[in-house]
C-alpha cells in the first residue's frame, strides 16, 4: 500500500514539473507577434509630375473698338454661339471739342492743299498736251494731285467720325464693333451707355467683349522649376477635374514656357496639355483642373510596396517569409517607383511574401 501511494506521488511529480516549467515559459514570452504579410505581384508604374491649374479656351480674343464713344446698342449677350463677323454692339461717337478743332483746322489746310495742286495739275496737262514741258514733270503733278485728293478724302471722313460715327468711302470706320472668329460670346463687360476709348496709338483700348472657338480647348498650369527640365513635348498626360469624380482626359503636352514666374516665393513654369474635347462632357473654360504627367510607365513588373522596403547605406532590403513568423533579410534591386509601389528588378519574386510595416497585431 504504501508503496503504491510512493509510486503515485512519484508520478505526479513527474508530470507536474515539466507542465509547470512550459506553462511558465509561456506565460513569460506573453503574446505571439503576429506580423502582417504582403505579397510580391505584378503591376504597371507611373512615374509622374503633378500640376495644378484650369481649362481655357485655345483661341480667344479681346475685342476692341475702333472708336471712341458710348455703347449705343447691344446685339449679343453671353453664351450666344456667332459666327465671323457678327455684330456684337455699335458705338455712339461723343465729339470732342479738342479733336474736332484739330480735324476741322486739318480739313481746311487739307481743301487748300487739293485746290493748289489741281491747278498746278490742269496747267501742266494742258503744257503737257502742246509739248511745251517734259513728261516728267507732268506726271510729278499728276501725283500730287492724286495724294492731296487722298488726304482731303481722309481728313473730311475724320470730321465725320468724330461728329456722327460714320464715314463714306472705301476706307471707312464703322461704328458697329463685329467678332473677327466664330465662337461663343464668354463675356461682354460693358452695357448700354458705358464710355469706351478706341484702340490705337498709345491706348490699348477698352475690350468690349471676349469671343472664343470652345471647340478647342486646353489645359494651362504651372509646375514647380524642381520639375521642369524633365519634361518634354509630346508627353502623355491626364487631365483631372475637380467638378467631376473618377474621370480623367488623356492629353499630350504642348507647350513649356521659356520663362519662370515667381509666385508666392518659388518659381514656376507654365505648362499647356492639348486633349481632345469628349463628346459627352460638357466642358467649360474655368474649370479647375489637375494634370499627371507622365514621365516613365512600367508595365506587368514585380512590385511591392515601397513602405515595406528597409534601406541602409543605400541599399534596400526586404524581409522575405520562410517558415511561418520566420523571416530572412534579403538585399533588392530597385526600379521605378510612383510614391506608393517600388519595382522589384532583383531579389524577390512574383509572389513570394514579405513582412509589412504596417501596423503589427498579436494573437
Amino acid at each position: 500500500m504504501k508503496f503504491k501511494k510512493y509510486f503515485f506521488g512519484l508520478t505526479l511529480l513527474i508530470v507536474a514539473v515539466p507542465a509547470t516549467f512550459v506553462f511558465l515559459i509561456q506565460k513569460s514570452a506573453g503574446k505571439k507577434i503576429v506580423y502582417p504579410i504582403e505579397t510580391a505581384e505584378r503591376r504597371m508604374i507611373e512615374e509622374k509630375v503633378l500640376a495644378s491649374g484650369s481649362i481655357i479656351p485655345e483661341k480667344e480674343v479681346e475685342v476692341k473698338s475702333s472708336l471712341s464713344g458710348v455703347v449705343d446698342e447691344l446685339f449679343v449677350q453671353a453664351g450666344d454661339h456667332i459666327e465671323k463677323g457678327a455684330p456684337l454692339l455699335s458705338v455712339k461717337v461723343v465729339p470732342n471739342s479738342l479733336d474736332l478743332n484739330s480735324s476741322e483746322a486739318a480739313f481746311e489746310k487739307s481743301a487748300i492743299r487739293l485746290k493748289t495742286a489741281e491747278v498746278e495739275y490742269e496747267r501742266n496737262k494742258s503744257l503737257f498736251n502742246i509739248r511745251s514741258i517734259a513728261e516728267v514733270e507732268y506726271l510729278k503733278s499728276e501725283s500730287t494731285y492724286h495724294l492731296a485728293m487722298e488726304d482731303y478724302k481722309e481728313a473730311r471722313n475724320r470730321i465725320m467720325l468724330i461728329k456722327e460715327g460714320i464715314s463714306s468711302g472705301a476706307r471707312s470706320i464703322s461704328n458697329v464693333v463685329v467678332s473677327p472668329i466664330a465662337g461663343t460670346v464668354l463675356d461682354l463687360p460693358v452695357k448700354q451707355g458705358t464710355p469706351i476709348q478706341e484702340r490705337g496709338g498709345y491706348s490699348a483700348g477698352t475690350t468690349v467683349a471676349a469671343v472664343a472657338d470652345l471647340g478647342s480647348l486646353l489645359f494651362e498650369g504651372e509646375i514647380d522649376e524642381a520639375q521642369i527640365n524633365s519634361l518634354k513635348r509630346g508627353m502623355e498626360a491626364n487631365i483631372k477635374l475637380a467638378a467631376i469624380d473618377d474621370f480623367r482626359i488623356p492629353g499630350k503636352l504642348t507647350f513649356l514656357s521659356p520663362r519662370g514666374i515667381t509666385s508666392s516665393g518659388s518659381v514656376k513654369f507654365k505648362i499647356r496639355i492639348k486633349f481632345d474635347r469628349p463628346a459627352d462632357l460638357a466642358l467649360r473654360p474655368g474649370y479647375s483642373a489637375g494634370a499627371e504627367i507622365i514621365l516613365k510607365r512600367a508595365e506587368n513588373i514585380v512590385s511591392v510596396k515601397e513602405r515595406d522596403l528597409v534601406m541602409e547605406d543605400g541599399r534596400y532590403f526586404a524581409e522575405i517569409e520562410r517558415d511561418p513568423r520566420r523571416f530572412e533579410k534579403v538585399e533588392v534591386t530597385v526600379g521605378l517607383s510612383d510614391g506608393i509601389y517600388t519595382e522589384i528588378v532583383t531579389g524577390l519574386a512574383e509572389g513570394d511574401r514579405i513582412k509589412s510595416r504596417r501596423a503589427q497585431g498579436s494573437l
